[in-house]
């Protein structure tokens, strides 16, 4: 058992890892297109503090999801 939670949390870990780049990609590349759509100036902090947002929300909706489909799967 403890042995499949090891995995378990590595797995969990590197999805989040690179659904969160991507995502924060992602994000920045719509948010350079919207932004000089509307020739709207934002600071490079702001942009950051975007992004970081983005990603706790992220962080927050998948990683429970995806632990409790995991976690439903490893105990059948």
């Amino acid at each position: 058992m403890m042995k499949s939670n090891s995995i378990l949390s590595k797995l969990i870990y590197t999805k989040a890892l690179v659904l969160l780049t991507s995502a924060a990609l992602l994000l920045l590349w719509i948010f350079d297109v919207v932004f000089s759509y509307f020739n709207f100036k934002t600071t490079f902090f702001e942009f950051i503090v975007i992004v970081i947002v983005f990603d706790l929300v992220w962080v927050i909706i998948f990683v429970p999801v995806d632990f409790f489909i995991h976690y439903k799967k490893l105990k059948k």
